[in-house]
């Protein structure tokens, strides 16, 4: 039998340049094994109704591309803005409501709230203007009767939205069995099995990891059970990675992306360095495994090359390696342009493998600097040398029409807080000196990001090690975060 299934991306995050790959991928293989399955992305179609629209059409070809392919200009930061203060709204809380705005804030957006909150959170908005929407989004892309209907969260301050789509979908749907899955369900590790049933009030299933295969078989199970569907399913799932299935992937509803589009692709699963001490990617996905270029990418390549106003290919991988790189500049020839993410080596930073990779297509290279502080180096298990990186970025120079983003995090435990900054300085007049000049566009930027703990990372493993004190930690259910006060 078809099941029929609805996979909903809840909001905010500030990007709408292009669908996202998770969801795909797991249309893909629902619709390979008969299954019936829809993508809704409130998130694209909020950030479209809340201001983008206009500038849909008409937006220039950007720097950067890629996860950094994003307007010039603050549409998202106002949209992003809007909701945080609709999101406030809906917090009814126990813990000292005179905090300051911006303390406040953080609680939604990191998780840091109870079950109770959550939940009467989600009950708020889901009675709102947001939610009178939503429904009718849903009623939009759903069928009569559904089967199952999957959250997507990326993030914690998706939570309440995705709880308060949970509401609401129940109402609509009551016999379709509510699973949530994604990167922040996946990072809240071991916790997301504690407290059951306050979760389950939220949804009926949890799946972790890469989840195609479990999709699959969710589907499945509804589709040929008649009676209780929900019955004999497992609250959460560890998804088995199994052999992963190189299915075509086809990209719909592009109308609710803005205008030049960027299509997601994935050529392996996992970092292929691992090492460093503040990341969860080992834990979450496993063994790297590398996948085949021709099917990977062949059937998005196609894709890009017949869409008229793509921006080109990004790599999702968490990491590709130099020789990686120049294997998928070789299998896509220039044919479209694409982005992807690295870490500094010898090899990359010599001009003709730079040369070699633009020739390739390749526009935008985000590169995991992390720090140039040679002991915040060390601890995290990450040394890039700074003559390296000063060679690198002199050599990109030389390369027309490359960008590069440079990923750098300051406040960690141990660091001290004017020495992080003045490198931090010193990084971005790096940058500025080479590829920012007068009269230029500047073609690199830093992703400036702060320490954050996640529960899965070494560092939270042992804490002391890395200096932090374990009496001024606080661990929330709904939070991947680790609350430092």
């Amino acid at each position: 039998m078809t099941a029929r299934a609805l996979l909903v991306v809840p909001p905010l995050f500030k990007y709408n340049a292009g669908p996202l790959l998770g969801p795909a991928l797991l249309q893909a293989a629902a619709r390979s094994h008969g299954h019936s399955c829809s993508i809704l992305d409130l998130n694209a179609l909020w950030i479209q109704k809340n201001g983008t629209s206009n500038i849909i059409k008409m937006r220039p070809k950007p720097m950067f591309q890629g996860d950094h392919n994003k307007p010039e200009d603050n549409k998202l930061s106002e949209i992003q803005r809007q909701w945080d203060t609709q999101l406030l709204a809906t917090l009814t809380l126990k813990h000292d409501p005179h905090q300051p705005r911006g303390l406040l804030l953080r609680r939604p957006q990191y998780g840091f709230l109870d079950h109770e909150e959550i939940h009467q959170a989600a009950v708020n908005l889901a009675d709102s203007s947001f939610g009178v929407w939503a429904r009718d989004q849903l009623l939009q892309r759903g069928c009569r009767q559904m089967d199952l209907v999957g959250l997507s969260l990326l993030h914690a301050g998706q939570v309440i939205p995705a709880a308060a789509i949970s509401m609401l979908a129940r109402k609509l749907w009551p016999e379709a069995t509510i699973a949530w899955g994604g990167p922040h369900i996946s990072g809240l590790g071991h916790a997301i099995g504690q407290d059951l049933p306050q979760r389950r009030v939220l949804a009926d299933v949890f799946v972790q990891g890469h989840a195609e295969e479990t999709f699959v078989g969710l589907l499945d199970h509804v589709s040929s059970s008649t009676i209780s569907k929900k019955c004999h399913v497992e609250p959460v799932i560890q998804a088995r990675r199994g052999k992963f299935q190189l299915l075509p992937l086809v990209f719909e509803n592009l109308e609710c992306y803005s205008r030049p589009i960027t299509l997601p692709a994935q050529s392996s699963l996992g970092c292929a360095y691992g090492k460093c001490a503040f990341c969860t990617y080992p834990s979450m996905e496993g063994t790297p495994i590398q996948l085949g270029l021709e099917a990977t990418l062949g059937p998005v390549v196609q894709q890009a090359l017949q869409l008229d106003g793509c921006t080109g290919i990004s790599l999702k991988d968490s990491l590709v390696t130099t020789k990686r790189l120049l294997d998928i500049a070789g299998f896509i020839r220039g044919q479209v342009q694409w982005s992807a993410c690295t870490k500094l080596g010898q090899r990359l930073a010599y001009t003709d493998t730079l040369m070699k990779l633009r020739e390739g297509g390749l526009v935008t290279l985000e590169i995991g600097l992390e720090s140039l502080l040679l002991e915040t180096q060390r601890r995290i298990g990450k040394v890039q040398k700074q003559a390296l990186f000063e060679e690198f970025v002199a050599n990109v120079s030389e390369v027309d029409d490359l960008s590069i983003v440079v990923n750098y995090m300051t406040g960690f435990p141990w660091e001290d807080a004017v020495e992080a900054q003045q490198k931090l300085q010193e990084v971005q007049a790096i940058l500025d000196f080479h590829l920012g000049r007068t009269g230029e566009l500047p073609r690199a930027k830093v992703e400036h990001n702060a320490f954050e703990l996640e529960r899965l990372a070494p560092m939270a493993l042992n804490p002391a090690k890395y200096g932090i004190n374990e009496e001024r930690l606080r661990l929330w259910p709904w939070a991947s975060v680790v609350e430092q006060f």
